[in-house]
C-alpha cells in the first residue's frame, strides 16, 4: 500500500493519523505491513493521545515528505515509542522521529534504532515512571540510538520522589560499535542544552543497565 501526497487535511500536514483517547493503556490501533507513505505535504504519520501502531507492524517506509513548521516523517508521543515499526524513515526535509512527550511513560517500552535519531521536542521532558504506586516501567534504548534534545527539554527517570517505589527503570546498554548517544539537537551544541549534559563525551557508569551510553553538550 502506498499513500502518496495526502496531508491536506490534518493541521500537520500528515498523511496518516492515529488518535486515541488519552487515557492508558496505551491503545494499539494501527497496523501497517509494508505501507509507504511519500510526499506528505508535512509530517508523514502522526500518533498521539496514548495510541500506538498495533502488535506486528512492519516494514514502514515514510519518504519525501516534509514542509517548514513539519519536517519530520514522524510525530509520537512516548507511550507510541514501544510500538514504532522498522522500515526506513529518510529521505524527509527532516530525518528525525518528534517525541513529543504528554505524561510520564508509565508502561514498559523499547527505543528501537531506526536508522535516524529521536528529537525530544515541545518543551516538555521525556519522563519514565509516573511516581506514585504504580508498577515500575522500564525504558529500554537499543544500541545505535540517538536521542536529541531541543531547548527546554529535557530526560528524567522518576520526577517524584515519595515513599513510594521507584516506578521509572531505563535500561542503556551501547557497545562500542553502536554507543547509546543522548545529545542537544542545537546546530552549535553549548553546555546545558541538553538536560544539562556535560561537555565532553564520557561514558555513563552510574548504573550497572547504563553502558557505553555518551552524554554530550
Amino acid at each position: 500500500l502506498t499513500i502518496e501526497g495526502g496531508g491536506g487535511v490534518d493541521v500537520q500536514g500528515a498523511s496518516l493519523v492515529a488518535t486515541g483517547e488519552g487515557t492508558w493503556p496505551t491503545q494499539e490501533s494501527l497496523f501497517v505491513d509494508h505501507v509507504t507513505v511519500r510526499d506528505s505535504l508535512g509530517v508523514g504519520v502522526v500518533v498521539r493521545r496514548l495510541a500506538a501502531f498495533a502488535e506486528g507492524s512492519t516494514d514502514l517506509i515514510v519518504t519525501g515528505g516534509g514542509d517548514d513548521a513539519h519536517p519530520w516523517p514522524m510525530i509520537v508521543d512516548e507511550h507510541a515509542l514501544d510500538s514504532l515499526p522498522r522500515g526506513d524513515y529518510t529521505g524527509n526535509a527532516i530525518d528525525k522521529i518528534l517525541v513529543e512527550p504528554q505524561q510520564s511513560l508509565r508502561e514498559d517500552s523499547v527505543m528501537r534504532e531506526l536508522g535516524v535519531p529521536y528529537l525530544v521536542g515541545n518543551g516538555n521532558d521525556l519522563v519514565v515512571g509516573s511516581g506514585d504506586d504504580t508498577a515500575p516501567a522500564t525504558l529500554t534504548i537499543e544500541p545505535g540510538v540517538t536521542i536529541e534534545f531541543a531547548a527546554g527539554s529535557a530526560f528524567e527517570v522518576e520526577h517524584y520522589t515519595g515513599e513510594f517505589m521507584a516506578s521509572g527503570i531505563v535500561v542503556a546498554r551501547g557497545t562500542a560499535d553502536a554507543p547509546i548517544t543522548f545529545t542537544s539537537a542545537a546546530a552549535d551544541p553549548q553546555p546545558g542544552d541538553a538536560s544539562s549534559a556535560p561537555t565532553e563525551e564520557q561514558p555513563v557508569a552510574t548504573s550497572p543497565a547504563a553502558e557505553l551510553a555518551r552524554l554530550q553538550a
